[in-house]
């Protein structure tokens, strides 16, 4: 015996889907009335299908803004469930020419950090490696100049919730006081006991920091 399928009206609405309504029929499924919408499966509606906007991945959410303005800057971290951070250095200068800048995760002052780097500064090539360290190097050429000499660079943190090893890469340059160029190109790994929640950025001896950090969210 044949079974009688019953079919639904064509469709004549432009984009409109027809689709199985699982009782051997088949039904409509207007087109999306946003843009970019993505068709989905849900098994919550009639159809089985419905129009969703795409999942976010690889995007940045701007989670803080801080001027650096001392000798030790701390900047909290409330990352949620951000797989990675991105940080942005912007016009990083000193009150005094060729300061050393250094880096710390979770306020930790323990010989936990290992990191080897390319280099160039005042003149120099320069590979450095650092393990059971106190802190990460970043750069030891900080310029007074808060204009084009001032450093610019990105911090990548990977995977900021783990609580063992949690990897970082960065890449930064500026030029002196007397005009002499640096940049470091850092890959770095933080022996944690816990996820990230704030990163300081510390000048050598009383020097004092200025310009602009933003912490980035990444999905």
């Amino acid at each position: 015996m044949t079974k009688s399928r019953s079919n639904a009206t064509a469709p004549n609405a432009k984009g409109t889907l027809v689709v199985g309504n699982g009782t051997d029929a088949s039904t409509t499924l207007a087109v999306a009335s946003t843009a970019g919408y993505l068709l989905s499966v849900d098994s919550a509606e009639a159809t089985g299908l419905k129009w969703a906007a795409p999942a976010a991945g690889g995007s940045l959410t701007l989670l803080s803004t801080t001027s650096l303005t001392g000798t030790t800057n701390t900047i909290s971290i409330s990352a949620g469930s951000y797989t990675n951070l991105f940080i942005v250095m912007k016009g990083i200068h000193a009150n005094t020419n060729n300061t050393v800048m250094n880096v710390r995760l979770n306020n930790d002052t323990g010989n936990n950090y290992f990191y080897s780097q390319w280099r160039q500064y005042q003149g120099v090539n320069n590979f450095q490696s650092g393990q059971n360290q106190p802190h990460i190097e970043f750069t030891n050429s900080l310029p007074t100049s808060t204009g084009g000499n001032s450093m610019n660079g990105s911090i990548d943190i990977f995977r900021h919730n783990d609580t063992s090893q949690i990897n970082l890469e960065s890449r930064q340059f500026g030029f002196n006081d007397s005009s002499q160029n640096f940049w470091y190109h850092t890959i770095a790994k933080y022996m944690a006991s816990a996820a990230i929640t704030s990163i300081s950025f510390i000048a050598n001896s009383t020097n004092q920091l200025g310009g602009t950090v933003y912490v980035y969210g990444v999905n």
